[in-house]
């Protein structure tokens, strides 16, 4: 057991981290695909969170705090750190 839960802190990192560079990589044209993209990849990473809860290997506040770490790392390095790389392209 570990505190947060590495598994739920990278489906969180994962998730997010690959929705919003579908947000910014895929054009309007592509209304539907955008959000079918993020909700499966946001679900996903629900999923993997909870099945650590089920199998008893983490607490519930374990994955709770490992979603949040995940998600905020993500938004961390793509709001912060790699606005950058968008002035270089």
């Amino acid at each position: 057991k570990s505190f947060p839960s590495q598994h739920a802190t990278l489906a969180a990192f994962a998730a997010v981290y690959i929705s919003m560079y579908f947000n910014t990589v895929l054009t309007d044209s592509a209304k539907l695909l955008k959000p079918l993209l993020v909700f499966s990849f946001v679900m996903l990473a629900i999923l993997a969170g909870l099945t650590r809860i089920i199998q008893f290997r983490n607490h519930p506040a374990d994955v709770y705090c490992g979603w949040l770490l995940g998600a905020a790392i993500a938004v961390y390095l793509v709001k912060i750190r790699f606005s950058v790389l968008r002035e270089y392209t």
